[in-house]
């Protein structure tokens, strides 16, 4: 009996051992997990503040990446993205830094997240405004500061408030920049602000100032600024506020000192690869040269600007600059090259303003298309509703039947009642559609008012390509130079050619199509005009199928007929008694166009070296643009084709 207690004594003892055991190891691997996730979470707290601290750029995105590739909470993915997106803008990479900031704003939705999506949006401004999408910039500088006001988040409103003063700078409405950065101001009063709110709150309030004339207050802040982004080593304040610094001291005409504070701010760009803003205190430097009359300095800095921005695609940049090299020619008494440039500076604007022009009907179009989506959801769910109210009312009336059959005493008191609700299903009915009715109203009173808006653009293009027409008139009739004024009459028949698009899209009810029979004939009528003459008159023959052309192809189609026409006039007739130059424009087929320019002049490789060769290069250009390809007989005549696709 006793052996027996012991054995079972032995096996409770056993159990509860082996069950202590089991929650002792559980336990353990509780704790090596949490213990792990701390451990990670750590690590990535320490990326982040690397990337902070680092003395560059790239060690910056080097840290900031892996703590990116560590980071396993929603929250941490979210941080990281926007430590790169800001250091990206500081790079002045700004679509990298709107890529990272689009996919953090994404995170922030999904996880509804409105602090974060309020301090997004404000970056995604900044990323905006520097691509020069001015209104989808405000838009969202708004829509963030709307999103932070409502939580009272104060160091994110007073950041908008910093954001909105540098757009309205930007765009020269000063009395605004002024309200925005004295509200920043004052809101800072009441906080304790970290460095990286301070600087940009100092540097852009020294911009303002400057530009408004307060020379002394801009200097204050400026060096304050320098004081504090020294002490943190942020460089790309510390070039900031050298920048503003040097202005000032521009402004005040003491040149070298302005010079010596250009000169530390672009180092500091070129040694943290910020090329965007070194090419910007590059051109201050240039500036300054040009002030102290040494055009030679300042035109070698320019030319290794222009170089650099083409290079990129910067035209926005190349156009000021080009500006500063017609002055400088001009006054080294150089007037070919002050003339060369002065052709590549209205270049260089025409493409920019063709560029915001086509931004601007881009956004117009969007703005449209939201519309029109929201109007078809606002449709739709009205027609899911009307369908499930109808389905709820079949139901309904399916089980009142059945009632009404079991209850045959009610059958009367039934189908009345039945009658009244569907005559109340009528008459709701008849109120949808009238609601549905006014929507489409709405929708066609938009689309007039888009129709409205791009023709009033190409109306506005026409009158800007006719504006600068005639200030190339103006030109032409104060100089003195054949060779000049024939490069200059050669850039009024390039601008007519473009100008006769616009008008033609603005007179019609098609916008966005040109016929090519109206346009040549419009063309040909105005080369006419401009080069015929009685000791040489030409005979033009068209044979012209009319084709529906987009704005792009028919100035690429405009500019080579325009160029091999003068080109005619100029080289090909001088032994013809009876000139005539053909142009034929055919349908291939329902996808390719061929374009044929003759006349029965000397062949083109008798009279090809005496021009500059610009013409032809442009055609090449153009014919580059249309992906076409063209084929010239030159063999005593001269017969130009080109095949190119219809878009």
């Amino acid at each position: 009996m006793l052996q027996s207690f012991t054995s079972r004594l032995s096996q409770q003892l056993s159990k509860s051992l082996l069950r202590i055991a089991s929650v002792l190891l559980l336990v353990l691997l509780v704790s090596r997990v949490y213990g792990d996730d701390e451990l990670i979470s750590e690590k990535f707290r320490n990326l982040i503040e690397q990337s902070q601290r680092a003395n560059n750029e790239a060690e910056a995105i080097q840290f900031a990446k892996a703590a990116l590739a560590i980071a396993h909470t929603v929250t941490e993915k979210e941080q990281a993205l926007y430590v790169l997106g800001r250091i990206y803008i500081d790079k002045g990479d700004f679509i990298k830094a709107r890529s990272y900031l689009d996919i953090a704003l994404n995170f922030c939705i999904h996880n509804n997240n409105l602090q974060c999506q309020g301090i997004l949006l404000l970056e995604i401004g900044r990323c905006q405004q520097f691509n020069s999408e001015y209104v989808a910039s405000l838009n969202s500088l708004i829509k963030g500061y709307k999103l932070l006001e409502q939580l009272r988040f104060n160091e994110g409103l007073l950041r908008g408030n910093v954001y909105l003063a540098e757009y309205y700078r930007c765009l020269a409405k000063y009395p605004d920049a002024l309200a925005n950065i004295h509200d920043a101001m004052g809101m800072a009063k009441g906080l304790v602000l970290k460095p990286d709110l301070l600087l940009p709150l100092y540097n852009r309030a020294a911009a303002i100032y400057s530009e408004t004339g307060q020379l002394d207050s801009s200097l204050f802040f400026s060096f304050i600024a320098l004081k504090i982004s020294r002490d943190e080593n942020n460089l790309n304040q510390q070039a900031t506020s050298l920048n503003e610094i040097a202005f000032v001291y521009e402004n005040k005409n003491r040149l070298q000192l302005a010079l010596n504070y250009y000169q530390q701010a672009e180092l500091i760009w070129r040694k943290t690869n910020a090329y965007r803003y070194m090419i910007n205190a590059l051109e201050n430097q240039a500036r300054v040269h040009g002030k102290m009359h040494n055009y030679r300095k300042s035109n070698e800095m320019l030319l290794q600007i222009v170089d650099t921005a083409e290079a990129k695609g910067w035209y926005s940049s190349v156009q000021g600059i080009y500006s500063t090299l017609e002055h400088n020619f001009r006054q080294m008494g150089d007037r070919e090259k002050s003339y060369l440039y002065l052709a590549k500076s209205l270049e260089a604007k025409m493409k920019v303003y063709l560029e915001d022009n086509a931004k601007e009907l881009a956004e117009i179009k969007t703005r449209y298309q939201s519309e029109k989506n929201e109007i078809l959801l606002r449709k739709q769910k009205r027609e899911i509703e009307l369908a499930n109210a109808d389905i709820e009312r079949n139901r309904i009336e399916t089980i009142r039947l059945w009632i009404g059959f079991s209850l045959v005493a009610l059958l009367c008191l039934v189908i009345s009642y039945l009658l009244i609700l569907r005559s109340r299903s009528n008459k709701q009915l008849n109120q949808h559609n009238i609601a549905i009715e006014q929507s489409n109203q709405q929708l066609k009173h938009s689309l007039q008012q888009i129709e409205t808006l791009i023709q009033e653009v190409h109306h506005r293009v026409k009158n800007n390509l006719q504006f600068i027409y005639s200030i190339l008139e103006l030109e032409i009739a104060a100089n003195k130079s054949r060779m000049n004024v024939e490069s200059l009459q050669g850039m009024q028949r390039r601008i007519m050619a473009m100008s006769l698009v616009h008008e033609l899209l603005y007179s019609k009810d098609n916008a966005e199509k040109v016929s090519s029979q109206q346009y040549i004939n419009d063309l040909l009528e105005y080369l006419d005009a401009l080069q015929n003459s009685e000791k040489m008159h030409v005979h033009f023959e068209t044979q012209i199928e009319d084709v529906l052309f987009g704005i792009n192809q028919s100035i690429a189609i405009g500019m080579i007929i325009s160029e091999l026409v003068a080109n005619a006039f100029k080289y090909a007739f001088v032994s013809q008694s009876k000139p005539v130059i053909k142009i034929e424009v055919r349908l291939l087929n329902r996808a390719e166009v061929e374009l044929i320019v003759e006349d029965n002049g000397t062949g083109f490789k008798q009279h090809e070296s005496q021009g500059t060769g610009m013409g032809m290069r442009l055609i090449g250009i153009f014919a580059s643009q249309l992906n076409g390809k063209f084929v010239v007989d030159s063999v005593n005549r001269f017969k130009f084709s080109l095949t190119f696709p219809l878009s």
